[in-house]
């Protein structure tokens, strides 16, 4: 007698979603995939924030860049809606808020 092929052990179902089939398996969560976030060098973000790229890497190294990551010798900047987040100095005269004059 020949053997049957045996059942596939994850057959998917048009109706369940991926997690659903997921823990069906038995697993408790799916993989969680890593959002992409593009990101530039110093020279890119000097271009862009239209200052030298020995600043921008001070601001790097002074944790003044949110999310800059140094890789060997080079930082990696992320870029969030196409802009790169700057944390404000404490030196300096302080900045008129946006609503206008007399706000606080």
């Amino acid at each position: 007698m020949a053997k049957t092929p045996s059942a596939p052990v994850f057959v998917w179902h048009r109706s369940l979603s991926f997690i659903a089939q997921w823990r069906r398996l038995g697993n408790a969560a799916p993989p969680r995939a890593r959002r992409f976030q593009p990101v530039i060098s110093t020279t890119d973000a000097a271009l862009l924030l239209n200052i030298s790229p020995r600043r921008v890497r001070a601001l790097c190294l002074a944790r003044r860049i949110s999310g800059a990551r140094l890789l060997g010798r080079d930082w990696r900047i992320p870029l969030r809606n196409g802009a790169i987040s700057i944390t404000p100095g404490k030196r300096g005269p302080a900045r008129p808020s946006p609503e206008g004059p007399g706000t606080t």
